[in-house]
């Protein structure tokens, strides 16, 4: 029997991920495993409680966390699989024992993998031993014990062989799939989508995550959409608004969606900048799901597949964007977004995440 995690979130916790489409992925996977049949295990995630809580509190929490999941996991007989979404939210210490107990069992444990803190410290140059260690005993520890696991892609794949993680296990997914349930194809056809109109960009749009978005160059037009939006609007760069995931894909219009990440619009700089060169960011699916090409950064792990699949184009910096917008011509817009509506039909449907979960 097939099975897989459902991390209950405390009212506190989900609060304010209406609009955000941090939860997206999760959700459509969730969706998906049960369609294939999967039953669910249901954990209550109680870090708030946590997060509150002296050191010595702390530390009990663990070993609560860890008594929660063999308590809910029990019940598995031997030639089952587990399905676990991972970073797990109801993040403790000793999830790698979780797997082995499992494994030793009889059962197999499948990750499959959203985020990897793990890989993004590997850019920053500020970790602490005690964030190093807790990396190691949370993420690393259950890479290595798990069965199987979905990654994003080739790149994520080789930097964690090279991080002494058995690569034989691991499938690559390609690109995240983005259901759209009921999609309505007449809705969406009344979008103005136009190789002359503005740029769009979707998603977290704080200073933190997304600097580059208070630094875009004037001589191209922008329309963004998302939350934590506190910067100027002008001629070129029109603020339109938050929406919910499944409404976002009918109220975007522009030419391309941008996949950009860091601080500036000279390239893709700091954490979150170089962390595109190993994972799949999850607006790229949200860009072709809704049938729009999209412009990438020419170094992100992506970039290799939307040229190939000819849903878009790289770009070295955001600072060349109207000189390449200028020289595109009608046909090869034409043909950029009719691939991409190809495309959206299989990222609708969780054609990708099938295809890796047979492989298992």
């Amino acid at each position: 029997m097939n099975y897989y995690i459902r991390e209950i979130l405390s009212e506190q916790h989900a609060k304010g991920q209406e609009k955000h489409a941090g939860g997206k992925a999760r959700k459509d996977i969730n969706q998906l495993l049960q369609s294939e049949g999967a039953k669910n295990i249901d954990i209550p995630v109680k870090n708030e409680e946590r997060e509150e809580a002296n050191l010595f509190r702390k530390v009990g929490y663990h070993f609560c966390s860890l008594r929660r999941w063999i308590n809910q996991l029990k019940a598995m007989k031997k030639g089952d699989t587990l399905y676990v979404q991972f970073p797990i939210a109801d993040h403790f210490i000793f999830q790698g024992f979780v797997f082995e107990w499992l494994k030793r069992r009889g059962i197999k444990v499948v990750l499959m993998i959203h985020d990897l803190t793990l890989l993004r410290e590997v850019f920053g140059d500020d970790v602490s031993f005690k964030e190093k260690i807790r990396l190691h005993l949370e993420e690393k520890a259950a890479l290595k014990k798990c069965s199987k696991m979905i990654v994003h892609n080739y790149r994520m794949k080789n930097y964690l062989s090279k991080m002494h993680i058995d690569q034989n296990k691991m499938i690559k997914l390609r690109i995240f799939d983005y259901l759209i349930p009921d999609w309505d194809e007449q809705r969406a056809s009344k979008r103005v989508l136009d190789r002359t109109m503005p740029v769009m960009i979707a998603g977290n749009l704080n200073r933190s995550k997304a600097g580059y978005v208070y630094h875009l160059p004037s001589e191209c037009d922008f329309h963004l959409y998302g939350v934590n939006y506190n910067g100027p609007q002008n001629a070129s760069k029109r603020y339109l608004g938050a929406f919910l995931p499944e409404e976002l894909p009918y109220v975007m219009q522009g030419s391309f969606g941008l996949v950009w990440d860091g601080e500036t619009s000279e390239t893709c700089s700091g954490v979150y900048g170089k962390y595109l060169q190993i994972n799949n960011p999850h607006k790229t699916s949200l860009y072709l799901a809704s049938g729009i090409p999209v412009i990438i950064w020419e170094k992100a792990a992506l970039a290799d597949f939307i040229k190939k699949q000819k849903v878009g184009l790289t770009v070295k910096s955001l600072n060349d964007l109207n000189h390449i917008m200028e020289t595109i011509t009608e046909d090869e817009y034409r043909e950029m977004l009719a691939n991409a509506r190809k495309l959206s039909e299989k990222l609708r449907s969780g054609y990708f995440t099938k295809h890796a979960l047979d492989m298992c």
